[in-house]
């Protein structure tokens, strides 16, 4: 145990998950929780989870950045979630922002 940190309590955030992800309270991360973990189909394949495909990355706490690893991503994304979420390439991310 550290004398810095007595109760051993990570002090960084996942790789590739900024200090607001540390937080819950957060669009981005709200966003993030809810579609991570759900299923697309890419390549055929279907029943892919989000999140093998790429991470979120922290710009600012009311829309999620994601990092993609392939560009058919985008398509993938808003087929499954298009109704409730709306999707944008920005730069080298695709920023996902909740519908109005």
């Amino acid at each position: 145990m550290s004398d810095n940190n007595p109760n051993n309590l990570p002090t960084q955030p996942p790789p590739g998950m900024g200090p607001s992800f540390l937080r819950t309270d957060t669009v981005a991360t709200k966003i993030w929780n809810s579609i991570s973990s759900q299923p697309i189909s890419l390549f055929a394949l279907p029943a892919q989870p989000v999140s093998h495909y790429c991470e979120p990355i922290t710009i600012e706490p009311t829309k999620l950045y994601l990092k993609y690893k392939i560009g058919s991503l985008i398509n993938a994304l808003e087929e499954a979630f298009g109704k409730r979420y709306d999707f944008q390439v920005v730069d080298k991310y695709i920023a996902v922002s909740e519908k109005e």
